[in-house]
């Protein structure tokens, strides 16, 4: 059962941190051979600006990786996204079942969203960045969201595990909350019952 505020307010997630586990950073398994080609190939593929043939082509000569090792593609995917944190997806639906509009805003790539849409989770609006050609903290990322939704300020509930997001996002008024916590999802459930009196039981 879940019990919602008399003010319509829509909800704007990150994933990687905040519904999906994340593992190591990419740098930290793959010792490639120079950290800001990795860097820069990374912002590349995320920005949607290189095919996924062409990105792990070019990760592969950086990497090392060896060729009688698992795919790289795997690799990719495998060590980085873990799974969806414990509730994540029947908050997202039962969010949705209560009438209020639900939003996923992530910085994140082609092959890795393949991988997350395997999870299932239930939105309206997707905003990656990849797609969107835009990534956060650019301001012009939040702007898009607030074009394309017709929400705005305080009327966005969200929340990222970035500290630098969550300040841009203030900025343009939304409500905006940094959730770092060991399982992020009962955090994020405290502060909908505390501070928006949305209860999810």
């Amino acid at each position: 059962m879940m019990k919602v505020n008399k003010n319509k307010q829509a909800i704007c997630f990150d994933v990687g941190g905040v519904l999906v586990k994340l593992g190591p950073p990419i740098s930290s398994w793959l010792d490639p051979l120079d950290h800001s080609r990795l860097e820069e190939l990374l912002n590349s593929y995320s920005l949607g600006e290189l095919a996924p043939e062409l990105f792990f082509a070019e990760l592969k000569k950086i990497s090392g990786h060896p060729d009688n090792a698992i795919p790289i593609e795997k690799w990719f995917v495998e060590k980085r996204l873990i799974s969806p944190f414990s509730g994540a997806s029947a908050m997202l639906s039962k969010l949705l079942e209560a009438g209020i509009e639900v939003f996923l805003f992530s910085n994140t790539n082609e092959t890795h969203w393949d991988f997350i849409r395997k999870f299932s989770f239930s939105y309206d609006h997707a905003f990656l960045s990849f797609m969107m050609k835009k990534k956060k903290p650019d301001p012009d990322s939040f702007k898009e969201v607030e074009r394309v939704t017709g929400w705005a300020g305080k009327e966005i509930i969200f929340f990222d595990d970035s500290a630098s997001n969550v300040l841009i996002a203030s900025s343009r008024g939304w409500s905006a909350h940094l959730v770092t916590g060991e399982n992020p999802i009962n955090d994020i459930s405290e502060i909908l019952r505390l501070s928006y009196q949305i209860k999810i039981h």
